[in-house]
């Protein structure tokens, strides 16, 4: 049986084109070193505490990520302002989320900037000297791109038959909704029995649930080679590794136990 956050970070590739962190509110930010495996990144040091610079973009214009799982989730607001307003405004709508499946997610992030490491050249210079001092380890993924979000609600059921009620803003309201707008305030009150796996919910944003990677892999004749796990590279290797992108395969590649 798929685990939830598996089934999550495999919907969230699937339709952003990005990795997902597990839990949703994980923070990252570029840089960041860490493994990737078994659908999990897990951070362990950063390119600033191995003193190899990089370069970041500057931020792209803002955007929306939006995303249900396909027939599982059912969305509705209501019309009349039944609610206190939240974060001084008024009125407030009732937003309705139903999971009529487990392992279902309702991703709605808005006011968005995406970050990217600009120069990969330097970067994967940078990075073979840190192999060739063996401070390096070959099963590292660095972070090179991430999407911080504005105001968020990132919810993942754990169990069908689920309904959550949040109080919102006419500004915000879902894309798939017709009301459409931007978040401005967000309040709920949920049990902890509430059949949610996840539950992130920030007015304030600041979330970072997206993100690409690149690691170090030798490459022969232009095909990468996985390698599940290894010790660190010795110089000699550093050569003959090049940065490349992370892959869905090696992301979600379960780690190998050591007898």
């Amino acid at each position: 049986m798929t685990a939830v956050f598996k089934q999550y970070t495999r919907e969230m590739h699937q339709n952003f084109d990005y990795f997902a962190t597990w839990a949703p509110n994980t923070v990252l930010a570029l840089g960041d070193i860490g493994t990737a495996r078994g659908h999990l990144f897990e951070p362990v040091t950063s390119l600033a505490e191995l003193g190899i610079p990089f370069s970041a973009s500057p931020a792209g214009p803002e955007s929306t990520f939006a995303y249900t799982s396909a027939g599982q989730v059912r969305v509705s607001v209501s019309p009349e302002a039944q609610l206190p307003g939240v974060l001084g405004v008024d009125p407030a709508l009732r937003l309705t989320v139903t999971f009529d499946h487990a392992k279902s997610t309702f991703f709605q992030a808005v006011r968005c900037e995406t970050r990217r490491i600009s120069d990969l050249a330097a970067l994967e210079a940078g990075i073979r000297e840190s192999m060739a001092a063996k401070r390096w380890r070959s099963d590292y993924v660095v972070v090179t791109e991430v999407v911080r979000t504005g105001p968020a609600v990132i919810l993942v059921s754990s169990r069908a038959d689920t309904r959550v009620e949040l109080e919102v803003s006419a500004e915000w309201v879902p894309a798939a909704v017709p009301l459409g707008g931007a978040v401005v305030g967000l309040g709920s009150a949920l049990d902890p029995r509430s059949g949610l796996a996840a539950q992130v919910i920030t007015p304030e944003g600041g979330l970072t649930p997206l993100f690409r990677g690149c690691a170090m892999r030798r490459t022969a004749s232009g095909r990468r080679r996985l390698r599940v796990r290894s010790h660190q590279a010795p110089a000699a290797e550093a050569s003959e590794r090049q940065l490349t992108p992370l892959s869905w395969a090696e992301f979600t590649r379960e780690p190998v136990e050591r007898i």
